[in-house]
């Protein structure tokens, strides 16, 4: 079938698509003003980028999580009955006279019952690039949605900061549990290391280094100046022992630093000198002493070390809880603070506006809706007409239901000079020239 075939079909039921398309067009138009009106408000809320205990700012997937769970607080039971608390609606008669008819009180209590209707009217959605999050609410009356919107709003802020609270408080509880076993521990290894040092004889500073360590590193210093003091006697010259350390100063201070040890211990060694020159003439005997002083206490520190090295593994342990303590009460400290803070994350923006025209139903859309539904289906209604009751309207039909070619029409149906006519010669000559490329 051409289209100028299908055209002429569609012109000769004119009436049927007309009427078709007048019906649905009325019947659409009537009902959408019959239908009870209804009207949505809009509250908006800021949300702050934050996650639920408001540590750190939050990436844009992020930021899209967070929204959907503060759509399901919104949606809850709870943000819900904090708005039928604040409306009063389970104290009013009229509510309750309807609630006793609609449902078996026994099944589900009022408060339930007037929230689940407010969830089923509430809207939740993150405005599109932006951080904000749009509250809808959908009534029959505009100054109750808007009022509605509004309530819904508050009650999901005082729910969310509600939950802030709670989440903080039972994470601070539980860093203060951590906080009293680390204390515990840390008290058991402080008596545990006083009892081993004890037991030990041994005591340690605050730099964990023990008192024999510290008896054998001065015995180390002090051996090291007598090697270097050792007494010189007064040579055939008349040269004394202070003028030969003062020579000796004097060289080595051309290749040694002033802090060097050996310097340090050469001076050391003149003025006791010039303080006791008699005490210089003196043989080996107080090195020797030293000497033995040292072994013996090297000795003594290498007998201890494993104690030490036990008494250090205790110490560790007690750095340890003590720094798992200190954290602890830290965290503690943190959580306590945010369990008192109003701070919600969100910040509310204007109220709700009271809606001048009905979300519901929206005629001009049904009305041309109706057009469009009622030209479809009377298109479809020809079409099906035709092919019931199939008429020869041109020389194309004829040919078509023939499968013979026409040769000649006689007769005039139209004006030569009319615009239908005009068209039809149009796409006639169309249709012949196409069937001259295709046949040759």
């Amino acid at each position: 079938m051409s289209l100028l075939q299908f055209l002429r079909i569609l012109f000769a039921r004119r009436s049927i698509i007309l009427a078709a398309l007048l019906s649905c067009f009325v019947v659409a138009t009537v009902t959408a003003f019959m239908l009870p009106k209804r009207y949505t408000a809009t509250s908006r809320l800021l949300l702050g980028q934050q996650d639920s205990l408001g540590e750190g700012t939050a990436s844009d997937r992020g930021l899209t999580g967070y929204a959907q769970t503060q759509i399901q607080i919104i949606l809850d039971y709870r943000t819900a009955g904090r708005v039928v608390d604040a409306l009063g609606w389970a104290r009013d008669p009229n509510v309750i006279a309807t609630y006793n008819e609609s449902v078996d009180p026994s099944q589900i209590d009022i408060r339930r019952w007037l929230a689940q209707g407010i969830i089923d009217s509430t809207e939740a959605s993150l405005v599109n690039g932006t951080s904000i999050l749009e509250i809808s609410f959908t009534t029959s009356s505009p100054g109750e949605a808007a009022q509605t919107a509004d309530l819904v709003r508050d009650a999901y802020i005082e729910e969310n900061l509600r939950f802030r609270r709670s989440g903080a408080t039972k994470i601070a509880d539980w860093y203060d549990e951590q906080a009293a076993k680390a204390l515990a521990q840390l008290r058991a290894a402080e008596k545990a290391r006083n009892q081993y040092a004890q037991a030990n004889n041994i005591v340690l500073d605050e730099s964990n280094a023990d008192l024999e360590s510290m008896k054998l590193r001065a015995l180390t210093s002090e051996s090291a100046t007598a090697g270097l003091s050792q007494p010189v006697v007064v040579s055939g010259g008349g040269v004394s022992q202070l003028d030969q350390l003062d020579a000796k100063i004097a060289q080595s201070a051309l290749t040694l630093g002033p802090n060097h040890p050996s310097m340090v211990a050469m001076r050391r060694e003149r003025d006791m000198l010039a303080s006791a020159p008699a005490a210089t003439t003196t043989g080996g005997t107080s090195v020797g002493a030293i000497e033995s002083a040292f072994e013996r206490q090297k000795a003594k520190v290498l007998g201890q070390s494993e104690k030490l090295d036990k008494l250090r593994q205790l110490q560790s342990e007690i750095d340890l809880r003590k720094d798992q303590y200190l954290k602890s009460t830290q965290r503690v400290a943190e959580f306590r603070l945010q369990s008192n803070v109003d701070d919600t994350g969100v910040t509310p923006l204007a109220d709700a506006v009271v809606p001048t025209a009905p979300s519901f139903p929206n005629i001009p859309i049904i009305m041309g809706g109706a057009i469009a539904v009622g030209f479809g289906f009377g298109v479809l209604l020809a079409l099906l007409i035709e092919l019931l009751a199939r008429r020869v309207r041109s020389a194309d039909d004829l040919s078509y239901a023939s499968g013979a070619p026409t040769f000649a029409i006689v007769g005039v149906s139209r004006k030569p000079d009319s615009l239908t006519a005009k068209i039809i010669r149009f796409l006639d000559r169309k249709r012949r020239r196409r069937e001259a490329e295709i046949y040759g």
